[in-house]
């Protein structure tokens, strides 16, 4: 009995561990990918990895670079030949991101190339859902997509209320069960 307490404890722990986190995929065909709703006035952060490749896999791009004809790493913002704003970029309601990029997978800073492909962005909840979409002016010849990771910033992730009741059963089931032990 307390073993199945315990494991019960322990399981309704894990769950709300992953409560506060979505996965979206989103492909360079351009069709846009709409997120849950984000909690109004929660901090998010947003973690987008993977290349896609355009021109008939010829050339690959992540979500703030791509390669060029000589298969350097540019910032597709600032580097790519063409008029379009915010070509070969993974958008995010619409908008250009300021994606901040990582050398060592642990600290994040703006204009840099993330070798693994890992960026990020923070923003802040409004109730309404974000919108994902990776924008090309010719969609015909990609292939791929990106992984877009939604996750409550530490510390502000919240419990959803059934994980805090799975938490108080399982502790008030163990304080019953001692209960009942010290009383024989």
């Amino acid at each position: 009995m307390r073993k199945s307490l315990l494991t019960g404890l322990v399981l309704s722990l894990l769950m709300g561990a992953n409560v506060n986190a979505l996965t979206y995929f989103v492909s360079s065909n351009g069709a846009t990918v709409n997120s849950a709703a984000l909690d109004v006035g929660v901090n998010y952060t947003i973690e987008v990895s993977g290349q896609w490749s355009f021109h008939y896999n010829k050339w690959f791009a992540d979500a703030e670079y791509f390669q060029n004809v000589t298969m350097d790493w540019n910032n597709a913002t600032e580097d790519y030949p063409s008029d379009v704003p915010q070509n070969l970029e993974l958008l995010v309601d619409g908008q250009d991101v300021d994606w901040l990029g990582t050398t060592d997978g642990v600290n994040f800073a703006d204009d840099i190339f993330s070798p693994t492909h890992v960026y990020r962005t923070y923003v802040t909840g409004t109730g309404s859902a974000v919108q994902f979409q990776i924008h090309d002016t010719f969609y015909g010849d990609n292939s791929g997509s990106l992984q877009v990771d939604v996750t409550k910033t530490p510390g502000d992730a919240v419990p959803e209320p059934a994980t805090i009741f799975l938490v108080f059963a399982g502790l008030a089931g163990m304080a019953g069960f001692s209960r009942n032990k010290i009383k024989k």
